[in-house]
């Protein structure tokens, strides 16, 4: 301590304000820092979590349109209505296991994936009993009695099955998203 009383008062200012100016680096590049942190983890939460809302959002209403659409097919009042309808399930049913394949690699968890396989399963096990109910020709359905009976024994309870994976998925995404 003594040897900062034999230096001039000019020695003792720069000094101080290089000693300030030290600090006020270490705070500027701790602060870079953490902007940088703070930026990558908007960028994984947007990637991951805002993303992975907006795909399980889509395959909630891929599913509900695939079903709107099998109504449509079924009831269409002629072949040309029946094979735009046809055409337009089919799509949505292709939509729908698009945004679940891109929504299994935006959860973390092993329950969580299997959570997403379980509801690939079931909109498979669904498209599989609508596709082997309705076809691309009108001519080859089977007759309204038949129609309404897998409808309501076997389809409706896939659809709701799925429906209900699906909407699963939503939620735990938006869950996930909130934490």
């Amino acid at each position: 301590m003594r040897w900062i009383s034999g230096t001039t008062v000019r020695f003792r200012l720069v000094g101080g304000f290089l000693i300030v100016a030290a600090i006020a680096a270490v705070i500027g590049a701790l602060g870079i820092l953490s902007t940088q942190r703070m930026n990558e983890m908007a960028d994984r939460m947007y990637e991951r979590e805002l993303l992975g809302v907006v795909s399980a959002a889509e395959a909630n209403l891929h599913i509900v349109a695939a079903g709107r659409a099998l109504r449509s097919t079924l009831l269409a009042p002629d072949a040309e209505v029946h094979v735009a309808e046809y055409y337009a399930m089919e799509s949505r049913f292709d939509s729908l296991k698009f945004e679940l394949k891109k929504l299994e690699s935006m959860f973390d968890t092993e329950r969580t994936r299997k959570a997403v396989q379980d509801a690939l399963d079931a909109v498979a096990a669904y498209e599989k009993a609508v596709k082997s109910l309705v076809t691309q020709n009108r001519a080859d359905l089977p007759s309204h009695e038949v129609v309404t009976e897998r409808l309501f024994n076997e389809i409706r309870s896939l659809g709701d099955t799925a429906e209900i994976l699906v909407s699963l998925l939503t939620l735990e995404k938006q869950n996930i998203a909130q934490e």
